[in-house]
């Protein structure tokens, strides 16, 4: 998760990279010069046509997040009372997801030391 992160934040970068594929064709066989000046012209005109269209995305955008905030926003505090939590416990919750997903591939040198122990006691087994 990355803190002020959208919902299409990253799917932009895709389509970009997908459409910008097309220019390979042309620049195959092409000079290194004109390759670069394709690549350049490709990403004038991408960056042409989407400036064209900022101002509906920003609007959109905002009438989704408006959207999302009064349709969910009342579901979250529905979920609160239920369940009896405090919207402390939701900070929380945030901040510990994120130090998980932070050391997600890190392993304790406990966990190490057990998966060893098992490992040898196995053997151990293995071998009477």
């Amino acid at each position: 998760m990355i803190e002020g992160a959208g919902l299409e934040d990253f799917e932009t970068m895709e389509r970009v990279f997908s459409s910008s594929n097309a220019v390979a064709v042309v620049t195959r066989y092409a000079s290194a010069y004109r390759r670069r000046v394709f690549i350049d012209m490709f990403f004038q005109q991408w960056d042409d046509d989407k400036y064209q269209n900022l101002g509906l995305m920003l609007f959109n955008n905002y009438k989704q997040g408006l959207s999302i905030i009064s349709d969910d926003g009342s579901a979250v505090e529905e979920a609160i009372q239920s369940l009896g939590i405090q919207p402390a416990d939701l900070e929380s919750w945030h901040r510990e997801q994120t130090e998980f997903f932070e050391t997600i591939g890190e392993e304790s040198s406990w966990d190490v030391h057990a998966v060893a122990y098992v490992k040898l006691l196995q053997e151990l087994n293995s071998a009477e």
